[in-house]
């Protein structure tokens, strides 16, 4: 998988000694914790280039649905490019705005024109690093994982065994065949059928970058 949220030795400096774990067990309760923060979230902390494609919105203003944006390298309207100097960009907002009003088509004075699909904006979206609370909660929960111990995967008896202690399961044998394996997202149903981490701490460092589940991605 991609780089974990926090390193190794950022669990380290929490107090975690060799005795307690190896560097192994502690990288994989991180790429645990990773995919738990991205379910949990509905999303992730990465940065990728993209190409959106979206809905002319007949105003001065275009929301973009990946965000924050670190960088638009272009924005082509049915086609035609925007100058740099024609818009402002507001990162954590996400979106694109006209400067002041200036007429950038006839007949669309200082607006996107309104239509379905007819904008284009590419550039570098997400976090060039995880925020501050993204990085605490992948520390937080790869210390609880490594408390508790092994999470049990739904394997054979046969395998169990040999798995029984591992922290993290990379590779399982199920009748004889040994395939891939990794945790599913390990999420809990909280009060009121609410996802949780199963750290409330936890919860509330991630609640504000919570996306609705159900939403399309463009």
């Amino acid at each position: 998988m991609s780089r974990p949220y926090a390193s190794i030795g950022d669990v380290r400096d929490r107090g975690v000694s060799f005795d307690d774990a190896t560097n192994a067990q502690v990288l994989t309760s991180l790429e645990r914790a990773t995919r738990m923060i991205d379910a949990f979230c509905g999303r992730d902390f990465r940065a990728r280039d993209r190409l959106l494609r979206v809905d002319g919105s007949g105003g001065a203003s275009l929301f973009l649905d990946d965000r924050p944006i670190i960088l638009v390298r272009d924005v082509l309207i049915d086609g035609l490019p925007l100058s740099a100097s024609d818009y402002v960009v507001y990162p954590e907002e996400g979106y694109v705005k006209l400067v002041g009003g200036r007429s950038i088509f006839v007949g669309f004075p200082g607006t996107f024109p309104a239509g379905s699909q007819n904008i284009e904006v590419t550039g570098l979206f997400g976090y060039l690093q995880p925020p501050a609370e993204v990085k605490e909660s992948a520390i937080l929960l790869a210390i609880e994982f490594l408390r508790t111990g092994p999470a049990e995967a739904d394997i054979s008896a046969g395998s169990a065994e040999s798995t029984r202690n591992a922290i993290g399961i990379s590779r399982v044998k199920i009748d004889e065949i040994s395939v891939d394996f990794q945790y599913p997202s390990d999420l809990k149903s909280g009060s009121g059928g609410a996802l949780s981490t199963g750290l409330l701490k936890v919860d509330g460092l991630l609640t504000r970058f919570r996306r609705d589940l159900r939403a399309a991605v463009v």
